[in-house]
């Protein structure tokens, strides 16, 4: 592991069932395996959801990205879109996302300027703007009949 590298460890309920020694011993294991995965990526950290740790939202995710990329994602962008705009595809894209290599560029990420987090956001927007578009005539027509209109002779 480089020098400076931040870790994060709690051994509490560790040390209270098995005694400090095994509790040392785990988180030796867990500093050396994070530090082998650091070499390969940069770890994401997820917003915090009670309930759940980052260590299982991350499990989570790993799962979905290799079931995502096990199968062929549809684009729905055309080929034309995304070269002309330099956005990745959807799978480059969740990948880069949240498996960025070691040496991403940090400010971009975290300024939510790189082409990855781009073409994700506008995968949002296609798809907030498509389920609209779809719910709107329904809302439209529901909120008419429920009003009262005068005849008309």
């Amino acid at each position: 592991m480089a020098r400076g590298v931040r870790i994060g460890a709690s051994a509490k309920r560790a040390a209270a069932r098995r005694g400090w020694k095994s509790c040392i011993r785990n988180i030796a294991g867990w500093i050396s395996s994070a530090a082998k995965a650091a070499e390969d990526h940069l770890t994401p950290i997820y917003p915090a959801t009670e309930g759940v740790t980052q260590g299982r939202l991350r499990q989570l995710v790993g799962l979905a990205l290799d079931q995502t990329a096990a199968h062929d994602l549809k684009d729905w962008l055309p080929a034309a879109v995304l070269e002309g705009s330099r956005l990745p595809s959807l799978l480059d894209a969740l990948l880069y996302v949240h498996r960025p290599p070691a040496d991403a560029p940090v400010e971009q990420l975290l300024e939510w300027r790189h082409p990855a987090q781009r073409r994700l956001a506008f995968e949002e927007l296609a798809g907030a703007s498509a389920v609209a578009q779809t719910l709107a005539p329904k809302d439209f027509k529901a909120t008419l009949a429920g009003r009262w209109s005068p005849t008309v002779p």
